[in-house]
């Protein structure tokens, strides 16, 4: 270690929300001695994104960091995805497809307020010990690997230094640390974009004047539609409606660049509005809508990664390592992950091990996670995610094998939570039979579009799908799901040879 410099912090974090305070709390845990500085350059949290859970998020948040009660007491409970398609704008509000449950979820999830939730988590990690400096802004880090890293940073106007072993990168999208390491890469195989924003006075699927106009409609579901993430889906676009407890919803648009093109003479929200307003579900919720003020954002080519995501003395966890797509709501998993590796190597180091081989299976298996996860899941599906009957398949396999090669298997662990994330270590076999059913369905809505006869088959369909659980009943239900695909696959002379070899995806091992 250098002579020159003399330790201030084990753990230097820069940012302060979920990802940075999650690894803080996690690592005095481990060891209460632990100094750990947490650097956050906001006065306070302000409204985010992310605010929606999924199985191995909420099994990490509720069980791992232990906030199940916090969750059920502060949060909205969460009843699972819901989508709905449309025909023509012309389409009554009852006409549009819907997939979704009929009754309640069966495992935990939550649409949180995540501005909340990340001040609560770092309230715990500064009672668990940790400093906290705020509002400061990192200026410059230089590291020597495997030595002592150095931070400069402002705070109360005044420019200073500290030193520690590690530094770990919570920064957000600014990604500080991929940036300057030249670790970061833009994912240019999925060219989409996001307009979002949180509204008020949005009118709930729950309120009585829906039951009244559409009583067909209502009776089919008898859990509750509202607390769901609704998807309202349309030719090469994706909306996400979320409340939350405050009373606030959020509403967010996602589109395909080479699909969509939005009005650039229109202000944020009125391109946002004009194209949710082709949707009849979504202009009936959104039919008084108005935006808060200060809370509009816009986000160009949203997904990236990097080359390299740890190193002796750096770690980058949350969206300050990678970002994919947020339709099946995983950002958080992905928080998870990362945090729960970054964890695993620090205190790898501090025991004295050497890290070396940790490093390398880190590295290699968050780089090879995140290409099959983008070219198994999301490669091309916005070409016919408006499609009742393809999304209706994609959807079902996707939940399923998420289940099966996710969930489960981290269920079964229980709080012995792994730190090497999905599809790291997943059977070769699955993935590749993703990647082929997924390029299939793509396959048919790229012709569909050029013969301009998207969303035929949107109208009066309602699939009536029960939310899985973590058993083995799951193989069944997949089952009857890959068989509805090769149907589907048949009518539309789509079922093309299983090459493995083919890619045209990603890869981010260049």
């Amino acid at each position: 270690m250098s002579d020159s410099l003399k330790i201030d912090y084990d753990v230097i974090i820069i940012g302060g929300a979920l990802s940075g305070s999650s690894t803080a709390l996690m690592l005095l845990r481990e060891n209460p001695k632990l100094n750990i500085l947490i650097i956050e350059k906001n006065p306070k949290f302000g409204y985010r994104v992310g605010e929606s859970t999924v199985e191995i998020s909420s099994f990490f948040l509720g069980k791992i960091l232990g906030l199940s009660n916090y969750l059920n007491q502060n949060h909205l409970i969460k009843q699972g995805l819901r989508f709905w398609f449309y025909q023509s704008n012309e389409n009554s509000f009852s006409q549009c497809s819907e997939v979704g449950s009929p009754y309640h979820v069966r495992l935990p999830g939550y649409q949180v307020d995540r501005s909340t939730l990340d001040e609560h988590i770092l309230s715990m990690a500064v009672d668990a010990g940790a400093q906290l400096l705020r509002p400061a802004t990192v200026k410059k880090v230089e590291l020597q690997l495997g030595d002592l890293q150095k931070v400069t940073y402002q705070h109360d106007d005044k420019i200073c230094v500290a030193n520690g072993r590690w530094v770990v990168d919570a920064s957000g999208v600014r990604c500080l640390m991929s940036k300057q390491l030249g670790w970061y890469r833009k994912n240019e195989a999925h060219p989409i974009s996001s307009i979002w924003a949180r509204w008020k006075n949005i009118n709930s699927m729950e309120d009585l004047n829906f039951a009244q106009d559409f009583p067909d409609w209502e009776k089919r579901c008898h859990g509750t539609r509202w607390t769901a993430t609704n998807h309202f889906v349309g030719k090469g676009w994706w909306a996400w409606c979320i409340p939350l407890k405050c009373g606030d919803v959020s509403i967010g648009l996602l589109y395909d660049e080479r699909i969509v093109t939005l009005d650039q003479n229109l202000g944020l929200l009125e391109r946002m509005r004009k194209l949710l307003n082709e949707h009849p579900v979504a202009r009936r919720v959104m039919q008084n809508a108005e935006p808060l003020e200060k809370d509009i954002h816009y986000r160009k080519n949203l997904p990236y990664y990097s080359r390299q995501y740890f190193d002796d003395g750096i770690a980058l966890v949350g969206d300050a390592a990678a970002f994919i797509d947020p339709l099946y709501s995983a950002g958080l998993d992905w928080v998870a992950y990362t945090t729960s590796a970054a964890v695993k190597l620090i205190m790898s180091e501090r025991n004295n091990d050497d890290i070396t081989d940790l490093l390398g299976q880190l590295n290699d298996g968050f780089i090879q996670s995140y290409d099959r996860w983008f070219n198994s899941l999301y490669l091309n599906k916005y070409f016919y995610i408006g499609e009742y009957d393809l999304m209706q398949i994609a959807f079902r396999l996707d939940l399923g094998l998420y289940y099966l090669g996710v969930v489960i298997p981290t269920f079964e662990k229980g709080r012995n939570f792994p730190v090497l994330p999905p599809y790291a270590t997943a059977n070769t076999s699955i993935i590749k039979f993703m990647c082929w059913y997924n390029r299939c369905l793509a396959d048919i809505g790229k012709k569909r579009i050029e013969k301009n006869i998207i969303g035929k088959k949107n109208s009066n369909h309602f699939f009536q799908f029960n939310s899985y659980v973590a058993n083995r009943l799951i193989i069944l239900r997949l089952t009857m799901a890959i068989l509805d695909l090769f149907k589907i696959l048949i009518l539309n002379n789509s079922l093309f040879k299983l090459n493995s070899n083919k890619s045209d995806g990603l890869s981010t091992t260049d």
